[in-house]
């Protein structure tokens, strides 16, 4: 009798729009996806072992560094995965074959048979997947820190910026475009 009254412009997106939408923080941003497993490890009394991202770029520092006070260890690309994803037939028979497995072996599995899924001479793209122990990531932030301080500064000079632009443009970074990591 007491139905709680409908909202007259209520936001609904499709299983399509979700899936496979433009920009992915339109959903969960980085800080959204902290907040809900700060709750599920809450939940859980203690952090999640191991979380596996199949979806491109979750490996970036940023992202990773949100996780930090929730999950010990993260298995995700810092470019796109390919439209097979993960080889999870593989991946569940080892975890059935030796159910015992810690995190640490557990993630070296999942990015051998990833690798070993596509390091075939018929690929013709490259792939990424690594394994992360987020206990590194206080550290990481902190040097990061450091050498935006010193760079800062620098920007300012026309000569030293395009120097720092040529040597990320030099680095190992994917195609896309706003890549920031």
């Amino acid at each position: 009798p007491n139905a709680p009254a409908e909202e007259s412009n209520p936001i609904r997106f499709t299983a399509h729009e979700v899936l496979n939408g433009g920009d992915a923080n339109r959903y969960v941003s980085d800080v959204s996806l902290a907040d809900i497993l700060d709750s599920v490890a809450m939940s859980i009394g203690r952090k999640i072992d191991l979380l596996g991202f199949d979806a491109c770029f979750m490996a970036m520092t940023e992202v990773l560094h949100e996780m930090r006070n929730s999950t010990d260890m993260v298995v995700a690309s810092d470019e796109e995965i390919p439209s097979g994803s993960w080889p999870y037939d593989s991946i569940l028979g080892d975890l059935a074959q030796f159910p015992g497995m810690d995190a640490s072996t557990l993630s070296t599995v999942v990015v051998s048979r990833f690798l070993e899924a596509y390091s075939t001479p018929d690929q013709a793209n490259r792939v990424s997947l690594s394994a992360f122990n987020l206990a590194g990531c206080g550290p990481l932030a902190g040097e990061m820190t450091n050498l935006v301080k010193i760079l800062s500064p620098l920007v300012e000079d026309g000569v030293m910026r395009r120097k720092i632009f040529r040597a990320r443009d030099f680095s190992r970074t994917p195609d896309e475009a706003t890549y920031i990591d």
